[in-house]
């Protein structure tokens, strides 16, 4: 097992999470005094929007894990506030992982990124965020 960028497991993890594990989030970056630094967003988050990323199991493992490795990249590349939710068609099934340690700036570049990456093996989307009860 290779270690993930912030030492929560490797790429084989994600497609392994169970449902109700958190899976793993992004490295964060602290300036000198501790306190956390923050990107600069270039547009105004739609807070109340989630990034639906759904994947159909291939027959190619490795070829399951290169597209896992690549999502997991470009989300790190784009942190923010918003959710994110992996969706893995297996066997019949639909196995959903929310990812609340792992938080995107949903952008068009985002999105297009992540459909090359996914292909005709999935899809990308975006939704509005379903209301908490808390």
């Amino acid at each position: 097992r290779s270690p993930s960028p912030n030492g929560g497991g490797s790429a084989t993890t994600v497609g392994a999470v169970r449902e109700g594990e958190a899976g793993y989030g992004a490295p964060k970056s602290a300036s000198p005094n501790g306190a956390a630094k923050k990107k600069a967003i270039p547009t105004a988050p739609s807070v109340g929007k989630q990034l639906v990323i759904r994947l159909r199991e291939g027959e190619d493992a490795d070829k399951d894990r290169e597209i896992l490795d690549d999502i997991k990249t470009a989300l790190v590349e784009h942190q923010g506030d918003q959710d994110v939710t992996l969706e893995i068609a297996v066997d019949g099934r639909l196995i959903t992982m929310d990812w609340p340690m792992l938080k995107v700036t949903i952008s068009d570049e985002l999105q297009g990124a992540l459909r090359e990456y996914v292909g005709e093996s999935g899809e990308v989307s975006v939704r509005e965020k379903a209301a908490s009860a808390t």
